[in-house]
């Protein structure tokens, strides 16, 4: 068993150098409720069997506190195995999940239109995407009267195709240099983050975004303690 004297060194450790781990352990089993976030997570005691976790949650002025156990799978051996053991359910918890493309609707939406925009300028062509978009005789007065002429409106889709390309590439390499250099993640990790930025940008910077801002948030607290 783990003496309480090692357990108190490891949660000091935990909750001063690596709090984006408890953040991530905290969220993995504590529900939030919807329009409230954890604004501080606490590791308080650790077993071989699992850790005990403490959050605060808020919602504006209103807060609330809730405890629970993280439970090791397998249970540790002894207490030289937490370090590693540590390092894996980092990793573990902070990888993203490839079937949010189809399962979060803005993702699935926004890859769609994605696709279908790459399909018309690379795959179409100005030209031809206007050739089929007059052959929709509504569809195409419908678009003159919005945008003047079909190929005003062939060649906004055009920007708007390059400019996400762009935005979301310039997200990647974001997000790829703090799961580096901020997150401490693994490689795999790093390549996850990086594919899913670059797919569809913005609804998976909002999955990232809080890892990150408890991770700069403990970097600078170190600093300045």
């Amino acid at each position: 068993e783990i003496s309480p004297e090692t357990s108190k060194r490891i949660c000091d450790h935990m909750n001063k150098d690596h709090a984006v781990s408890v953040y991530a352990m905290a969220k993995s089993v504590i529900k939030v409720k919807s329009g409230w976030s954890i604004t501080d997570a606490r590791l308080l005691n650790v077993k071989l069997s699992g850790c005990k976790v403490k959050a605060v949650m808020c919602s504006g002025v209103m807060c609330e506190m809730e405890q629970a156990e993280f439970m090791f799978d397998p249970p540790l051996k002894s207490s030289s195995e937490i370090r590693k053991r540590m390092v894996e359910i980092h990793n573990q918890l902070l990888t993203p999940k490839l079937h949010w493309l189809v399962t979060k609707p803005v993702c699935l939406i926004l890859l769609t239109i994605t696709l279908v925009m790459g399909y018309g300028v690379i795959g179409l062509g100005v030209r031809g995407m206007i050739d089929t978009i007059d052959g929709a005789k509504m569809f195409s007065l419908y678009l003159s009267k919005v945008f003047g002429s079909t190929r005003i409106f062939v060649l906004f889709i055009r920007f708007m195709f390059y400019f996400t390309v762009v935005a979301h590439f310039l997200e990647a390499v974001y997000g790829l240099y703090h799961c580096r250099n901020t997150l401490k993640l693994g490689a795999k990790q790093q390549f996850l983050w990086s594919f899913l930025l670059a797919t569809v940008g913005y609804p998976i910077m909002l999955e990232f975004s809080p890892f990150l801002a408890v991770a700069m948030a403990n970097e600078a607290a170190k600093k300045e303690s």
